[in-house]
């Protein structure tokens, strides 16, 4: 009987230690996904900043000529 006892145990284990490297892989995934979203939002700012300048920029060269 211990020996069944023992098998039990070791499948709970391991059913646990499956969830919780499910849960912390979800959790990395999710927190890539967040950097991710921030550096996308970073970026789009910038590129819109970028491209803000360099419109007026262009606006610049045009009344220069």
């Amino acid at each position: 009987m211990p020996a069944l006892t023992a098998v039990v145990i070791s499948l709970e284990y391991a059913e646990w230690q499956d969830s919780c490297l499910q849960q912390s892989t979800r959790w990395k995934v999710e927190q890539l996904q967040t950097v991710l979203t921030g550096y996308d939002a970073a970026g789009s700012a910038s590129r819109k900043q970028f491209e803000s300048k360099d419109s007026g920029y262009e606006a610049d060269w045009a009344v220069g000529e």
